[in-house]
């Protein structure tokens, strides 16, 4: 039956550290996680830094084309698109493929084209269906630039329009992008500086990608920026050329982290499960070890109390005889002899208990030991009253002198009219080194080494 002291350890030690340990390890996961969200932080920071600062060179790259071309066409004179923009555009604004000139109603008044064969008319009927109408021009302030950016099917339509007053009235001017020049020639030359280092590509609104290649296996390491005035509908998106292979890596470091903890906390267990362990062996042994303290010290007792009880006899001067005396001086010395052995062989056992000392048995004579012992309590049986009978068995092997000295002290201790007697069994022979003893054994009708 366990103790209270095993109930605690069981139901509160052991719990209360597997607990401590899953906490510990616990911190200890969000501690490397911090660690790697932390260099994730920094790469993606300094990642976000070039973004912004490439989206900030696409942005002036338009505004710069944008006040080239407002520079070189006057709304007062709506025929300068023809006569001063168009031969300067290939040099001065090569993204900008056509502008137009709208007067205070939003109809064209002039306009030019570049490289656009044969689709004029269709992108002027787009512009006046789908395009004009989004402007909002009559809340536009005088000399302020505004951007449209718009995708209608496969087409991306980027607008950079301001008004103007001339003679008290509101004129307009719209300049048209070419997009897919942009994503063509400017972003890969924009790039061209850290192709070896990272990756880029621009997506729109549908998250379709109109330059670069796929960053999917970037994960964490991705970092996206939109433009903020001219193309906000595009966004630009960055990742570390290694990203695949540094999110593969962080994987697996989160992985292993996670498994060393694990181990870690499998070994905590293992760990106190083997205290507690050890601690119920060691319990035991101790428990033996009362156990083995108890039984010498009742070996011990027996020989005491013979040597006692004649020593009492003789000094009380109760014996008649020389020969008694004799006889009485005689037992004393057995049993002293045997009070010596007893001693030696406890110290025997501790001595082989540290692999100091050895054994060595060899067989004696089993009549002999047995008379001897009822020899020892011959006075005692005989003052109560009980009768003793040997009958010696040819063969018998050797036995241990002590134990059946013991065995025969605690069989006289039996109660008066029922002598306890070894003789031979009436149904059979005993095993080896075997006596019957009634007392302990008439019940059962038993053979037991006693």
């Amino acid at each position: 039956m366990p103790t209270w002291r095993q109930r605690v350890v069981f139901f509160v030690l052991l719990p209360a550290i597997a607990v401590a340990a899953g906490i510990l390890g616990y911190y200890a996961w969000v501690t490397a996680s911090r660690f790697n969200r932390l260099g994730e932080q920094t790469i993606a920071e300094s990642t976000l830094l070039l973004v912004r600062e490439k989206v900030e060179t696409v942005e002036q790259y338009v505004i710069t084309q944008d006040n080239a071309a407002l520079r070189l066409v006057e709304v007062s004179d709506p025929n300068s698109v023809i006569s001063k923009w168009l031969p300067n555009a290939p040099e001065l604004t090569p993204s900008i493929y056509a502008i137009r000139v709208l007067d205070d109603t939003g109809n064209t008044i002039g306009e030019a084209y570049r490289g656009v064969e044969g689709g004029a008319e269709e992108l002027r009927k787009v512009f006046e269906e789908q395009l004009l109408v989004e402007l909002d021009l009559e809340r536009l302030a005088i000399e302020r630039l505004k951007h449209y950016h718009r995708t209608l099917g496969e087409q991306s339509h980027l607008l950079s329009y301001v008004a103007r007053e001339v003679g008290g009235e509101r004129r307009y001017l719209v300049l048209h992008h070419d997009t897919g020049l942009i994503a063509r020639d400017v972003l890969p030359t924009l790039f061209a500086t850290d192709e070896g280092k990272r990756q880029y590509n621009v997506v729109d609104e549908n998250n379709r990608r109109v330059y670069g290649s796929s960053l999917q296996n970037a994960g964490d390491y991705l970092v996206g920026h939109r433009f903020p005035s001219t193309l906000y509908n595009w966004r630009l998106q960055v990742a570390p050329k290694q990203a695949p292979m540094l999110e593969r890596q962080g994987r697996s470091r989160r992985a292993t982290d996670l498994g060393l903890i694990g181990v870690a906390f499998l070994v905590i267990l293992v760990g106190v499960g083997f205290l507690l362990y050890a601690a119920q062996k060691e319990r035991r042994l101790n428990d033996l070890k009362g156990e083995f303290i108890a039984n010498v010290s009742h070996e011990l007792k027996t020989p005491l109390s013979v040597v006692r009880m004649f020593g009492e006899m003789l000094l009380s001067d109760r014996v008649r005889s020389d020969e008694k005396r004799k006889q009485y001086l005689e037992i004393i010395v057995r049993e002293s002899e045997r009070l010596s052995s007893l001693i030696e062989n406890v110290l025997d056992f501790s001595a082989l208990e540290r692999g100091r000392r050895r054994y060595e048995l060899r067989e004696g004579d089993l009549a002999e030991v047995v008379a001897h012992a009822l020899e020892t309590f011959r006075y005692r049986v005989e003052r109560e009253g009980v009768d003793v009978e040997l009958d010696v068995i040819t063969g018998s092997a050797g036995s241990t002198a002590d134990g059946i000295a013991g065995s025969a002290g605690t069989a006289s201790q039996g109660r008066r009219g029922r002598p306890p007697t070894a003789s031979q069994g009436r149904r059979g022979r005993p095993p080896t080194g075997a006596a019957r003893c009634r007392r302990c054994c008439s019940t059962s009708r038993r053979w037991c080494s006693r």
